[in-house]
């Protein structure tokens, strides 16, 4: 009886290698992994999200299923990242179809400039990822692990810039007024932004006075100023006695805040934007 489970633990021990040894032959032939594009998302300030994405094409007729993911993220030749994770759902493939793998990069600026020193003050920087996905032909954890690597850039972006200017007063009465607002708005980014949609909401006086969408299709070069010109024809009968009152003072207080969209070379993106501000309250020229 000994020999006999001694005999059986000797074909389990040979057995199992031999089992993952064929699961990694089958998902070798199976399966087909290549770089399908890196994405930019939560772009701000602050940082940003990389998205490097994989297509997983299966070529069998049976599903596979990605268990886990495993990668070492490199910034500017400086190691910054390293991640190992079993997925509590692993991702099915499907068979004779194929699936899109984002493996995500989280970057945050103040992690990344004292990991990365050299990073600061550059515009943009250069990233590396070299890693693994594992495959399994069951919806379990463990399988056969698949080399992947790719490379790409990303910038490190700097916040849009709102400038009021000086409320041009054209006329002003007891009952209304005709004015001019007008805002800078800067780009302080090394690349050029299309703006696609500008949304806006002005308060003077702590009263809204205006709100809706400026010019679209704008181009804003690189780390350059644009003007955005607000007409203003006001019912102070509408808008109240205090907004008068606060019109007759040589400054006022200015809230301009509202959402720019705008294309770019790492992609299309949203941001909101305010600036509060004591603006000079001044003849129409």
């Amino acid at each position: 009886m000994k020999r006999r489970a001694a005999v059986w633990v000797a074909m389990l021990a040979v057995g199992l290698p031999f089992a993952g040894r064929a699961v990694e032959g089958s998902a070798k032939r199976d399966l087909a992994v290549g770089f399908y594009e890196k994405r930019i998302q939560d772009m701000t300030s602050s940082g940003l999200t990389l998205g490097f994405v994989f297509k997983v094409g299966n070529a069998s007729s049976s599903p596979w299923y990605l268990t886990g993911y495993d990668y070492r993220v490199v910034v500017d030749s400086t190691p910054y990242l390293a991640l190992n994770k079993e997925l509590a759902e692993p991702i099915v493939v499907p068979p004779s179809g194929s699936t899109l793998i984002a493996l995500p990069v989280k970057i945050t600026n103040a992690n990344l400039f004292r990991a990365v020193p050299a990073a600061a003050g550059k515009d943009k920087l250069s990233c590396y990822l070299i890693g693994g996905l594992t495959f399994s032909d069951e919806p379990q954890p463990g399988g056969a692990r698949l080399s992947v690597a790719c490379s790409g850039d990303f910038p490190v972006y700097r916040d849009i810039e709102i400038i009021p200017k000086p409320l041009e007063v054209k006329d002003v009465t007891i009952g209304g007024g005709d004015m001019v607002f007008k805002v800078g708005v800067r780009n302080n980014n090394p690349f050029p932004l299309q703006v696609e949609s500008f949304r806006y909401v002005l308060d003077l006086g702590g009263t809204t006075v205006s709100e809706g969408r400026l010019a679209a299709d704008t181009g804003l070069a690189a780390q350059s100023e644009k003007e955005f010109v607000v007409p203003l024809l006001l019912d102070f009968f509408e808008l109240g006695n205090s907004l008068y009152a606060a019109l007759q003072k040589p400054a006022v207080a200015c809230k301009f805040s509202g959402m720019i969209e705008f294309s770019s070379d790492w992609g299309r993106f949203a941001m909101p934007l305010e600036k509060s501000d004591m603006i000079p309250v001044a003849p129409a020229r």
